[in-house]
């Protein structure tokens, strides 16, 4: 992962940030205008159960909405979908800031169950609940949703309230991205200094920081993706804006 400093930064720069294709969440009482705005993919892998996936023959939806700067957003579609016991479901969304709850509600004629659910933000996964060995009741509430009207017995809502966790550090400690350099400086003294050299150009995303006392200490690669990311202790990475 070596990168020397006599590198030219256009060999180090990659294609333009791709558009996002995710779903924008309006906010009630909020504009995007002049608002920092994060790309969250939410993934839920279906539990394992014969009855947990939804059939094709459904037209209804499973939709989400996020709590967001004390606001909820608009309630979106999470997946429509067929999905067999097992199988994986995803879609991406463009919010306002990161959230501090989602709330999962179930259009559909059949219960989903799930085993996991999780979030990527920046490249960063956080889960946001998982089924462990301790949890053994079949229909359990907290991973099973009911359908709409349906499945009453079964001690299921048909709403599903989740917390994020709080918010991670930022910006992130031993942790590199490679490669979707647009810029690059030396002698910037703080991670903090590079992430407003990132601030103050246009087309920077992220940025990556070497840390003090390590080879390429002060240098500042600013990017336009963190695509590509992993861990090493020589670097800090972050966003443009911390959420």
């Amino acid at each position: 992962f070596f990168r020397s400093p006599d590198l030219m930064p256009s060999l180090w720069s990659c294609c333009a940030r791709k558009r996002s294709t995710g779903r924008s969440a309006k906010l009630a009482g909020s504009s995007f205008e002049g608002a920092d705005k994060i790309t969250l993919k939410l993934i839920a892998q279906t539990d394992d159960h014969k009855w947990a996936g939804v059939g094709a023959y459904d037209t209804e939806n499973m939709m989400v909405a996020f709590l967001v700067n004390g606001a909820w957003t608009d309630t979106m579609r999470f997946f429509k979908q067929a999905t067999p016991p097992g199988g994986l479901v995803a879609e991406t969304f463009d919010l306002a800031a990161m959230p501090t709850q989602l709330r999962l509600t179930n259009s559909h004629n059949d219960a989903w169950g799930f085993n996991k659910l999780w979030v990527v933000v920046d490249g960063v996964e956080t889960v946001l609940r998982e089924r462990g060995p301790a949890d053994t009741r079949e229909f359990s509430p907290d991973f099973w949703v009911r359908s709409k009207g349906l499945n009453t017995g079964m001690g299921l809502e048909p709403s599903m309230y989740i917390d994020f966790p709080a918010k991670p550090p930022c910006p992130w400690d031993n942790r590199d991205i490679w490669q979707h350099d647009i810029d690059f400086k030396t002698g910037v003294p703080s991670a903090e200094a590079c992430q407003k050299e990132c601030q103050a150009l246009e087309g920077c995303t992220h940025f990556s920081y070497g840390k003090q006392g390590k080879e390429h200490a002060g240098f500042c690669w600013l990017k336009n993706s963190s695509q590509d990311g992993f861990d090493w202790n020589e670097r800090i990475s972050g966003p443009k804006y911390c959420p």
